[in-house]
């Protein structure tokens, strides 16, 4: 269910003010942590975070004590501009923008061959692991980052789409790598946030049949609502037998479990594309299948700016639907008791955001 909370923005914190920043620590641990809140220096900007949402990849952190750097927990929100430092421009106070990666640096080796969109500038940045990431990520009141971590959003953009901007950009990215065209028939294994974003990314590539596979009920539902062509169950026999037919032209493995890579396989057509968005840890196939099959496996693991900035845009425009995924708006100290849920498999949301301007329960 939608939940349009918002209590307003907090007072703008200020340097040597202190900021509680929640962090996953190890496995099974996560903390709030108390940082100082520090003026941004050239380059920079700081920024007064109103939502963000909890992703796969913390709750996998939490799972391991693994992951990305400290900067990535909590890599999907949007914020208001509260002061810039000197040499930015393009930036002033009040702005609302969502967290981005820079534009290819054309330098670097991958940019001199002409592979942009493995800018090894950008890579490292989106990885968390520049020389300016923060120590913290967006479960905080208040951030300071590179200017080019940021990205102004169109005007009318509300909050609860603003934050899903990012997963919705990984998405467009996968989209993009799998070549979905005109008259494909594409399957999407899994209705989490990506893969209902994939779902309306590739009916906007003009894919002519979509096919979400999703074992949870609450799930399948929203792909319904978005306009699925099918929608089912893992071992729905309607679905099989649409495959049966001949096997999808695209398939997208949103699920990030070992068996779904070669569940994709199976189910693509002979010179199809499987599309790895998941991210398993290990995996079982069977390479005499993917070589009958002549099948091609590429992998998304990101975006780039440009991504970014189309997502923004269709979100304003109402081409790209995110406020129906958002299920849960939580508060920063509920943030490690809803990651426990998470893992044991008892929470049923779709998109989970948390508010760091909400007060404490206690």
């Amino acid at each position: 269910m939608f939940d349009d909370h918002d209590p307003g923005q907090a007072p703008t914190a200020a340097e040597g003010d202190v900021v509680r920043a929640g962090l996953v620590t190890g496995p099974g641990e996560f903390e709030l942590v108390d940082f100082e809140v520090r003026d941004p220096g050239p380059r920079q900007v700081r920024v007064d975070i109103s939502l963000c949402g909890l992703c796969v990849a913390e709750v996998k952190g939490y799972r391991s004590g693994g992951g990305h750097g400290p900067s990535l927990c909590g890599h999907e929100w949007v914020g208001l501009v509260s002061a810039v430092g000197g040499e930015t421009q393009g930036l002033v106070p009040g702005q609302k923008v969502v967290i981005a990666v820079p534009e290819p640096c054309g330098d670097c080796a991958a940019c001199r061959a002409g592979r942009a969109h493995f800018c090894e500038a950008v890579m490292t940045v989106a990885r968390g692991r520049d020389r300016l990431a923060p120590p913290y990520g967006g479960f905080a009141r208040s951030i300071t980052v590179a200017d080019y971590r940021v990205l102004p959003v169109p005007p009318g953009l509300s909050d609860v789409a603003a934050a899903m901007v990012e997963p919705a950009a990984v998405a467009l990215h996968g989209v993009s790598r799998g070549g979905v065209s005109l008259g494909d028939t594409v399957v999407v294994l899994g209705a989490g946030p990506i893969g209902l974003f994939t779902l309306q990314w590739a009916r906007v590539a003009g894919a002519a049949r979509t096919i979400v596979v999703e074992p949870l009920e609450e799930r399948r539902a929203m792909a319904e609502k978005l306009h699925a062509d099918l929608v089912a169950a893992p071992d729905d026999s309607d679905f099989l037998r649409v495959i049966d037919q001949g096997g999808a032209d695209v398939v997208f493995d949103c699920v990030g479990e070992g068996t779904a890579v070669q569940r994709a396989v199976d189910l693509i057509r002979p010179g199809g594309t499987v599309v790895i968005l998941g991210d398993a840890p290990a995996a079982t196939i069977a390479p005499r299948l993917w070589l009958a099959k002549e099948v091609s496996v590429v992998a998304a693991a990101g975006y780039a700016r440009s991504d970014i900035e189309r997502t923004a845009e269709y979100m304003a425009a109402g081409r790209l639907l995110a406020e129906p995924l958002h299920t849960r708006t939580i508060a920063l100290d509920q943030l490690g008791e809803v990651l426990q849920e998470m893992v044991d498999g008892t929470a049923r949301d779709i998109k989970v955001l948390v508010d760091p301007r909400l007060p404490p329960r206690s």
